[in-house]
């Protein structure tokens, strides 16, 4: 048993080698035994990606499936399939925790490196999770996926429009668009009070496929705010509205919110303070960010 441990973390050691730079890499991994002795295991090499490992049993002698030990197999797909469910869910801390196990089985696994991005993007680490997504793209330049979360990351830091314009334009470019990409460059151009350029591309987030599952509730918040930014109440005040005819109550919080600043802004104020009501109502019931 002792043995198996010890043969399955140098393997790991070994793949996490191979994910790297090609470099001169060295490591070293210390099992403690029972009796207080140790073993030791040290990477000394890797160039062209050929492993030299100083050790007292040889790497070749576990057998391996796709380059990963056959033994972690099984444990990955149940893991992998554990993190998707998380992700699908939402449930963004669990999924993070669950996919940095896969990695540590198998880190040139480019999905999960981006499920990964994915879920330190909504968990609004964005610092960490940019060395992710441009590992990602290192792993695959033709994954939309990949460039999307990198332009994800780049537009939460709140420096790098360029940049993340730039990542969005590739992924649309991979993928052909769709509301998400489109609702992603508008976004963008949102955050940096660029209302002229977003509008376009929200517009058409919610016009191409208007019965997409895609689209969710802040399309069409973030839609309305765009126009609140350029003067154009009534269409804001439909945009929101269309919240409320498309989505369960528990989501309709921060549309209500925002039809109460537009009428507000009309003067229109025992409106507003109704609107106002029903939205501390329902964020009350379930408190979220605001969006």
């Amino acid at each position: 048993m002792k043995k198996m441990l010890y043969l399955l973390v140098v393997s790991t050691m070994a793949l996490y080698a191979l994910s790297l730079p090609l470099q001169v890499f060295a490591a070293e991994i210390i099992l403690k035994k029972k009796a207080g002795k140790s073993i030791e295991a040290k990477v000394t090499e890797v160039t062209d990606k050929k492993i030299k490992i100083e050790s007292t049993y040889a790497l070749d002698k576990i057998k391996t499936v796709n380059g990963i030990p056959d033994i972690n197999q099984a444990k990955i797909k149940e893991l992998a399939k554990l993190g998707h469910e998380y992700v699908e869910n939402e449930k963004y801390a669990e999924a993070f925790d669950t996919l940095k196990k896969i990695e540590e089985l198998d880190p040139s696994n480019v999905e999960i490196v981006t499920d990964i991005t994915t879920a330190l993007n909504k968990l609004e680490k964005y610092a960490e999770a940019l060395p992710y997504a441009l590992r990602g793209i290192e792993m695959d330049p033709q994954d939309g996926d990949a460039w999307r979360r990198l332009g994800d990351a780049y537009r939460h830091d709140g420096t790098k429009e360029k940049e993340a314009v730039a990542a969005y334009e590739k992924a649309i470019e991979l993928q052909g668009p769709n509301p998400v990409n489109q609702f992603d460059m508008g976004i963008t151009y949102k955050c940096y009070k660029e209302y002229n350029k977003s509008l376009p591309y929200l517009e058409r987030a919610l016009t191409m496929e208007p019965d997409s599952k895609e689209i969710k509730w802040y399309f069409y918040t973030h839609l309305g705010r765009c126009y609140l930014s350029l003067g154009r109440h009534q269409e804001a005040i439909a945009a929101f509205q269309e919240v409320l005819k498309r989505f369960p109550v528990s989501e309709q919080g921060k549309a209500y919110h925002w039809l109460s600043v537009a009428y507000q802004s009309l003067g229109q104020g025992e409106k507003a303070a109704e609107y106002e009501r029903r939205a501390k109502e329902i964020l009350d019931m379930k408190p979220g960010k605001k969006e």
